[in-house]
């Protein structure tokens, strides 16, 4: 999957979450965004939560799309810049099998911000 984000006002700065979650919606992956940082988190069906993977990251400027890369296959889970050959999030799963099957988009304090599928 192909996206595109974009921050709106500079003085409102907002952070977004990706949730990855399979068939049955009781387990689920947040891909959390802010300025410095995207982690990776599985959720379990007990409520539980790991963080995954951890990346110091600045991503989302002012006034510019970004375009991003989304792969959630049944092993693995990869986010990548468009311009850049290194993923930002790279994580191969053992257990449990997850495939991956809805994805939801949001800001994370309700501001404007621009999201655009490629």
């Amino acid at each position: 999957m192909r996206f595109s984000v974009k921050q709106w006002d500079p003085e409102y700065y907002d952070n977004f979450k990706i949730d990855i979650y399979n068939f049955t919606k009781l387990e689920f992956y947040t891909l959390s965004f802010n300025n410095k940082t995207v982690m990776l988190q599985y959720h379990n069906s007990s409520g539980i939560f790991n963080l995954v993977s951890k990346k110091t990251y600045c991503f989302i400027p002012f006034g510019i799309w970004i375009d991003y890369s989304l792969i959630a296959g049944s092993d693995e889970i990869i986010l990548r810049c468009e311009n850049d050959k290194t993923p930002i999030i790279q994580w191969n799963q053992n257990e449990p099998y997850f495939n991956a099957a809805y994805f939801t988009f949001e800001s994370v304090n309700d501001r404007a911000m621009g999201l655009n599928f490629l």
